[in-house]
C-alpha cells in the first residue's frame, strides 16, 4: 500500500551493524610531581654612565653653523649660529666684538639643547669686522669648546 504522507525532515537509513558508540575523552588524573625550586639569580647593577671629561664634552658639542670665515654680511643681513648636543647645565656663551674697540654684544644661552639662533646684524653697534667667539660654560670645566671666526658687516647702502 502506498501512503501519500511524507516525512517533513530527511532521513537515511543506518544499519544497526555500521553504527559505532561514540567514545569518551579520556580522563586524566592528577598526580603528585617534584618542581625544583626556582634557583636565586643575582641582580646586576646597572653599569654606571662614564662621566665625560672636558675633552669628551667637546668632543659630542657640535658646532653645526657659523659664518664663514672672512664672511661679507649686508648690513642689515643675518648670520646663523646652530648647534647640537650642549649638556645639561652648561650654558652657551656667543660674543661678537668689533675690531679694535669694545664694542659688541654678548649672549649667555642657559639652554641644554639643539639650537638654531639667526643673528641680525641690525643688533650689532657699527659696520666693520667682527671676531666672534662661541663656548660651553660647563659647571665642572668651565670655559671650553671655544670656536671663534670673523666676518665683516658691510657698510649701510645710501
Amino acid at each position: 500500500m502506498y501512503s501519500a504522507y511524507r516525512h517533513p525532515y530527511p532521513h537515511s537509513n543506518v544499519s544497526s551493524d555500521s553504527a559505532v558508540a561514540p567514545t569518551l575523552p579520556p580522563t586524566w588524573t592528577e598526580t603528585d610531581t617534584w618542581t625544583p625550586a626556582p634557583t636565586l639569580t643575582p641582580t646586576l647593577s646597572p653599569t654606571p654612565v662614564p662621566t665625560l671629561d672636558a675633552e669628551g664634552v667637546c668632543a659630542q658639542f657640535d658646532l653645526v653653523s657659523a659664518p664663514a670665515q672672512h664672511s661679507r654680511i649686508d648690513y642689515d643681513g643675518t648670520v646663523i649660529f646652530a648647534w647640537k648636543k650642549v649638556p645639561v647645565n652648561t650654558t652657551l656663551t656667543l660674543q661678537m666684538i668689533l675690531r679694535g674697540s669694545k664694542a659688541g654684544l654678548r649672549v649667555d644661552v642657559p639652554v641644554s639643547d639643539d639650537i638654531l639662533l639667526p643673528f641680525p646684524m641690525k643688533s650689532l653697534p657699527q659696520e666693520g669686522i667682527y671676531d666672534w667667539q662661541l663656548w660651553l660654560n660647563h659647571p665642572d670645566y668651565g670655559h671650553i669648546c671655544q670656536h671663534n671666526g670673523l666676518f665683516t658687516r658691510l657698510s649701510q647702502p645710501f
